[in-house]
């Protein structure tokens, strides 16, 4: 058996990663920050489990296959859609962090962060992530936009108008 200093991963339940997200965000932006580092740390690994690069296969063939990954982890299950030649979509449907009673739009920092770290690493520069819509642990999934930096801090402030459409637009894209 490897020492505890060589473990490569910790498999969590779910229940334990869905706790550990709720206390974290209730510390306030501390956790929410421990949070996103933590997914963006895993993000990162996450591309050694699915084999080849991303720049080996198409983009759909990665993004399938990252599906099948965190289907897999139990994780739940994600689409993606480019919403502008600048911003694209990650739908997640299932996410073990959704369904707390914040009422800003956003609860998956963890799940915010992996998106981070595998986007990131697969395009070779820094990607951000914001959560658009939480799921709210329904049948509703979780969305995700993506981008440069400097794209997504322009439509911060106007995430309330994105939630609003988001709300309206189709969501039986996610699970397929």
């Amino acid at each position: 058996m490897s020492p505890p200093s060589e473990a490569t991963a910790v498999h969590l339940p779910k229940s334990a990663l869905t706790t550990l997200s709720h206390r974290c965000a209730g510390i306030g932006a501390a956790g929410v920050e421990a949070l996103r580092e933590a997914g963006y740390r895993a993000g990162s690994d996450v591309l050694a489990a699915l084999g080849e690069s991303a720049g080996d296969v198409r983009y759909e063939e990665f993004l399938s296959r990252l599906d099948t990954a965190l289907r897999r982890a139990g994780l739940g299950s994600v689409a993606y859609e480019p919403v502008s030649p600048s911003i694209g979509a990650v739908f997640w449907r299932g996410s073990v962090e959704a369904g707390g009673s914040r009422t800003d739009g956003a609860s998956c920092h963890f799940a915010a962060g992996l998106l981070a770290g595998v986007l990131s690493r697969t395009a070779g520069r820094t990607v951000d992530v914001v959560e658009a819509r939480c799921g709210g642990g329904g049948a509703r999934p979780c969305w995700f936009l993506f981008g440069s930096v400097e794209t997504l801090r322009s439509i911060r402030p106007r995430l309330s108008e994105v939630r609003e459409a988001v709300d309206r637009g189709p969501q039986e894209a996610v699970g397929r």
